[in-house]
């Protein structure tokens, strides 16, 4: 088995891949802001700059990615969102949190499971 940051960086390029097939313009990845990073910043199909937590496990032992963003990760999205709003200058575009949850499934497809507007600042 891979250890997890092997793991997290492959369902990231997964997220990466799904999010561009869908209209997403990849802006960064494993953006530094303060003590905080974010897994993808992206801008959306309407325009939107869009802050992207991507949670991926391996296997049915851990089915919900997702539900490991507590309310710590959620309030560093928001001061990252915060602190790159007031780095911009020029681009008012709204701001939204989206969440991508990838299981990796040996011997099958991966499952990706995207979260737009997962929650609001």
């Amino acid at each position: 088995m891979a250890d997890r940051a092997a793991i997290g960086r492959a369902g990231e390029e997964m997220a990466a891949g799904f999010l561009q097939g869908r209209g997403f313009s990849i802006l960064e990845r494993n953006l530094r802001v303060g003590r905080n990073e974010i897994d993808l910043l992206c801008e959306s199909p309407h325009g939107e700059l869009t802050l992207v937590e991507v949670k991926t496990s391996v296997g049915a032992s851990a089915p919900f990615p997702e539900q490991r963003i507590d309310w710590r990760k959620r309030t560093a999205l928001i001061r990252c969102a915060r602190l790159l709003r007031g780095a911009m200058t020029g681009r008012r575009a709204p701001i939204r949190f989206d969440v991508v949850a990838v299981t990796i499934n040996p011997g099958a497809p991966a499952e990706i499971i995207h979260f737009p507007h997962a929650f609001e600042a």
